[in-house]
């Protein structure tokens, strides 16, 4: 069913083949582009070490 500015309709489609999905599974799809998030992660945790608040304050 259909919902527009003209009000409900309906349609049918015959003879219509869906393909499975192309290319490789999701979850390796998933695994590889995340790859890149892995490096971004350990950057910020380094630079916000470095750059944090610290314990001690050297005077001198």
């Amino acid at each position: 069913m259909i919902n527009g500015p003209q009000g409900q309709g309906t349609g049918t489609l015959h003879d219509l083949t869906v393909h499975d999905q192309p290319g490789p599974p999701l979850a390796l799809s998933w695994a590889v582009r995340s790859l890149p998030l892995v490096p971004l992660i350990a950057f910020l945790v380094v630079a916000w070490r470095r750059t944090g608040p610290r314990d001690q304050l050297i005077i001198g």
